[in-house]
């Protein structure tokens, strides 16, 4: 009997130890180091970088299309704001830090600000704006032996830009954003989802976001074995006539069965700095959700509010104010990158402890407005910008590795 005791002591042990170590494996994949990828494509223009890209992966190519900058005259000198059609792709390789881009298509109509969604079956590219519209369209994009494929989805209910976008299972769930109704534009918190797999049913109102309107927001999703999940990481929303503009700090989930918003842990530095992942992004991988980049709260919110008081100007006599909030306003996009203190931190949430972790901590992430291609060991960071109206044409991998 005792020979019997000790077997099943020893079995359980092993076990156990077996156990452990797979879940400090787990764990130690938590680290991340960034690694500035060279190359981007070099037509005029389009070479200085470009925020509110359309980017993805198919099979081994990157995908980059649109995207807006200020090529010819610096945007606080007044400069137009120039938006792009053109589709580029590159063979990419985890042993090599090069990339080649050859131009092999274009959207059908110049395009930023919308959002682009990885699916097995080509990238979904949803919405946007442009120099003189809002946009409403959805495609999907493909290769075929080297040629760019276009195919036409449901359009959105209503043209929408500045919203985020996710696949959950065989769904797209698209949040937040302005939309153009009846000749206005005006900021939204409606979800709503389109089945990939019944696309007559077109889009699918859902539960709208509770408690603001959401802009520019950091979006993910995750299922597990007894639900499925979107998460809301930041975002933020603008100022209007009747109300300040709002930049969030919070964090929330969405419960796709009973279609409830729950409030979750904030995003917070173990320094005990809260973060907002507005204008950032985000890449889900084994339970964690790792958000990174966007604009830093107290910063930004000060070019809202000066948006907000312009608004509350409504007569000829307010013109020395306006003025001098004009003068405010240019000297806010006057100062060096450094000042504009975009996000240079990686936190990662986990979803089953509801808590956060510093990951990594770079220069190379510090942008916002930047592109996101989901690999499955990281995530590839494309373009953004390092200050309002000033881009960067860097690409950087953000790669998982095992701690030592």
């Amino acid at each position: 009997m005792n020979r019997l005791i000790n077997q099943f002591f020893i079995f359980g042990c092993l076990v156990l130890v077996v156990l452990v170590s797979c879940r400090d494996y787990q764990n130690q994949r938590t680290e991340m180091m960034a690694i500035p990828l060279q190359g981007f494509p070099q037509d005029d223009g389009y070479r200085l970088g470009v925020s509110a890209l359309y980017c993805g992966q198919l099979d081994s190519m990157l995908l980059v299309a649109g995207g807006a900058n200020f090529p010819d005259v610096s945007a606080v000198e007044g400069g137009r704001k120039k938006y792009y059609c053109s589709v580029y792709a590159a063979k990419y390789r985890s042993c090599s830090d090069s990339l080649s881009w050859k131009r092999i298509g274009r959207l059908p109509q110049s395009a930023a600000y919308g959002a682009s969604v990885q699916t097995s079956k080509g990238l979904l590219i949803i919405g946007g704006r442009n120099e003189t519209q809002v946009l409403d369209g959805v495609y999907m994009l493909n290769l075929m032996n080297d040629t760019l494929k276009i195919d036409t989805f449901p359009p959105l209910p209503n043209p929408r830009f500045g919203l985020s976008a996710v696949l959950l299972e065989h769904k797209i769930y698209v949040l937040g954003g302005k939309i153009r109704s009846n000749g206005c534009i005006m900021q939204t918190s409606s979800l709503i989802s389109l089945d990939l797999k019944d696309l007559n049913k077109g889009w699918i109102n859902e539960s709208n976001f509770p408690y603001s309107p959401v802009t520019q927001s950091v979006l993910a999703a995750h299922s597990d074995v007894n639900e499925d999940y979107l998460f809301l990481m930041g975002w933020f929303s603008s100022a209007t006539v009747d109300s300040k503009p709002l930049v969030s700090s919070h964090a929330w989930k969405y419960i796709i069965s009973t279609k409830k918003w729950v409030s979750i842990a904030d995003p917070i530095t173990s320094a005990g700095d809260t973060i907002c992942f507005g204008g950032g992004v985000s890449y889900s991988h084994n339970g964690k959700i790792y958000c990174s980049s966007g604009v830093n709260k107290i910063r930004f919110y000060e070019a809202l509010m000066l948006e907000y008081y312009k608004l509350q100007l409504v007569s000829d006599s307010d013109k020395y104010t306006l003025d001098s909030i004009r003068n405010l306003q240019r000297e806010y996009m006057s100062h060096i990158p450094e000042w504009y203190r975009f996000n240079s931190c990686v936190l990662a949430y986990d979803i089953e402890e509801n808590k956060w972790a510093d990951i990594l901590q770079s220069p190379f992430v510090s942008r916002a407005g930047a592109g996101l291609i989901s690999l499955n060991d990281g995530f590839i960071l494309v373009n953004g910008e390092l200050k309002p109206g000033i881009r960067t044409p860097s690409i950087t991998l953000i790669k998982l590795v095992d701690k030592k």
